[in-house]
């Protein structure tokens, strides 16, 4: 089991699908994950998160929240977020950047 703190991810996300796809799979490798993952999707076609992340997130004991509403933009994307994060710590991650493995540990312990 990796290192679970307790901070709420947000990523919105709107028909970039295949960068998500790699976003999601770098998850594998950080070495510290949120306690709290959740993803604001803006698309006429909803992104169906794959089983082997469905399945990390359960292990892990992660709480992955998918919202989906059309035509949002980032910044009302990130709000919708920032109103249903359970996590007092809010952490940010746009679809496409690929972080390190430990950006969100040194993150969290800046």
């Amino acid at each position: 089991m990796k290192n679970i703190v307790d901070a709420s991810l947000i990523i919105p996300l709107k028909e970039t699908f295949k960068e998500f796809d790699q976003l999601l799979v770098s998850f594998f490798s950080w070495s510290f994950l949120p306690k709290e993952i959740i993803i604001i999707e803006s698309t006429t076609h909803q992104y169906e998160i794959k089983k082997n992340f469905l399945d990390f997130c359960d292990i892990n004991n992660i709480n992955l929240n998918h919202i989906a509403k059309p035509n949002l933009f980032p910044g009302h994307a990130r709000n919708i977020g920032i109103q249903i994060a359970k996590s007092e710590i809010l952490v940010f991650l746009d679809v496409l950047t690929i972080p390190d493995n430990d950006w969100f540990e040194k993150g969290y312990k800046l």
